[in-house]
């Protein structure tokens, strides 16, 4: 009894609680504190369900139409959830990981929506996050001449011939190697191909052998060391990254996640020593398959992802409809090539246009002639249309003709031309009579009779057919059972 009296107390002083906020209380005014404030209590009053909720706010003012709005703030709460997630990650065949951390925050439900949306329709935005491409270096090939030395690189420096001897060297902080006999050498900032002659050339003082050509000495690149990226801008995951330093420029976009809905995949910057030196188009890639300026990176060397200059939609009859990114001096016809081409059933005389103004919206119609000049502006949004469901020279024969059907409105051709196309009329045809349903200037339809013995004798003066005729002549049959009673 005890107990049945303090819930009635806890519910009581709640109601008194609440009820300070004001009666006929609407959801959208309430906020999220109030909100959980409101299921914490319920909760702790052994109200855990949906619908004992549910009485409790509408027992604090919440209006029955309301409610169901109540229930929808409340299941958005419970998903929401803050913090930090960190996923460790390994490079295929490196062995090295990396860290992504993401920060957990609140959003609405409507601005991730059109987000998702829009990122989807942007063309190249998924190649970044595509499993089945991840620009990994291949760490088995032939070291590449052009490779530069850095600190923990080994050599692996192998003497055959009259002299017999393996090497296997790790590059100091310094950039240097100690070789036996030899003494140290400076290597750090050289290419392989670099630092393999200046090797040679200080061992062969010590090996004269090398000299004459008695031996000969190998050097290759032993384990390979680890670089940081920093990559910044409109980047999806923007941050430092630690990877082989056989790694180029689109492994680090593939393990950041490429740019993000604001960055440009047309305008991507290499920087290094504080100098751009390189600038990736990706629409090279996406569309030719060339990976320009997709150069081997070096420790410390940052990824600069700047915002878009201007992007264009185009959708309807194109064989792939996304949003472009579009470059100063592209035209509408660089427009099209990106999206493919038109379709089969593309309307390509003319292309309608949505623009955006200083206050509102325009539309302009853009003619074929038009599209290698038109450049377009921030925010074009072109629309191709379909050609008509209809026919510019078309005509039917149906009924007691050995082949009906639609046949082609030839230049002159006449009535008598038409059934002769269709193999002439069938042993069963009604002489007498046959009906042209033709189209009026307004659309409405209108019969011609004509006797069907006499155009094709000559006797009557045959008729010039136009564009969606459509011929009868009908069989003695099917008039016959239209007379039986």
């Amino acid at each position: 009894m005890k107990k049945i009296l303090l819930s009635f107390l806890l519910v009581f002083v709640a109601v008194l609680t609440f009820a300070q906020v004001g009666s006929n209380i609407k959801v959208d005014e309430l906020s999220d504190a109030q909100i959980l404030q409101l299921i914490k209590q319920a909760e702790s009053m052994g109200y855990t369900s949906e619908a004992q909720l549910a009485q409790v706010a509408i027992s604090r003012g919440v209006k029955q139409e309301e409610i169901g709005k109540f229930k929808a703030r409340v299941e958005k709460l419970k998903k929401q959830g803050a913090g930090s997630q960190t996923t460790e990650k390994s490079t295929s065949g490196t062995g090295r990981e990396y860290s992504e951390t993401t920060d957990g925050g609140s959003i609405t439900n409507e601005k991730k929506e059109d987000d998702v949306e829009i990122q989807s329709k942007i063309f190249g935005s998924d190649l970044f996050k595509n499993g089945s491409i991840t620009f990994e270096p291949n760490l088995r090939m032939a070291t590449p001449k052009s490779y530069i030395i850095g600190p923990d690189d080994k050599l692996i420096i192998d003497l055959t011939g009259d002299n017999e001897r393996t090497y296997d060297l790790q590059v100091s902080p310094e950039g240097v190697i100690n070789l036996e006999y030899v003494g140290r050498i400076a290597v750090g900032g050289l290419s392989i191909e670099q630092a393999g002659s200046k090797i040679r050339a200080a061992m062969s003082k010590t090996y004269p052998a090398l000299r004459t050509g008695r031996t000969t000495v190998a050097i290759n690149l032993g384990n390979i060391r680890s670089i940081q990226v920093t990559v910044t801008g409109q980047a999806v995951k923007a941050g430092t990254y630690t990877l082989p330093s056989l790694a180029n420029v689109f492994r680090v976009l593939y393990v950041s996640g490429g740019p993000s809905q604001n960055g440009t995949f047309r305008n991507i910057q290499v920087i290094r020593n504080n100098k751009v030196i390189s600038n990736i188009d990706v629409y090279d890639f996406l569309l030719k398959g060339i990976q320009q300026g997709n150069i081997r990176l070096q420790d410390q060397d940052v990824i600069n992802i700047p915002a878009y200059d201007k992007r264009v939609e185009i959708s309807g009859e194109v064989k792939e409809a996304a949003i472009f990114e579009v470059k100063t001096g592209e035209t509408l016809q660089d427009v099209i090539n990106f999206a493919k081409g038109f379709t089969a059933e593309a309307y390509t005389a003319k292309i309608k246009t949505f623009q955006n103004t200083n206050r509102e919206r325009k539309i302009r119609d853009i003619s074929a002639s038009q599209y290698a000049a038109y450049q377009p502006k921030n925010g074009d949004k072109f629309v191709v249309e379909a050609i008509l469901e209809r026919f510019e020279n078309r005509v039917e024969i149906i009924g007691s003709v050995f082949r009906p059907g639609v046949y082609a409105l030839d230049k002159g051709l006449t009535l008598a031309g038409l059934i002769k196309k269709a193999d002439g009329i069938t042993e069963d045809a009604f002489l007498n009579r046959g009906y042209i349903n033709r189209l009026n200037p307004d659309k409405s339809q209108y019969f011609i009779s004509f006797d069907v013995a006499k155009i094709l004798s000559g006797e009557e003066k045959d008729i010039p057919l136009t564009r969606e005729d459509k011929v009868t002549i009908s069989s003695i049959f099917d008039l016959r059972e239209e007379y039986t009673v």
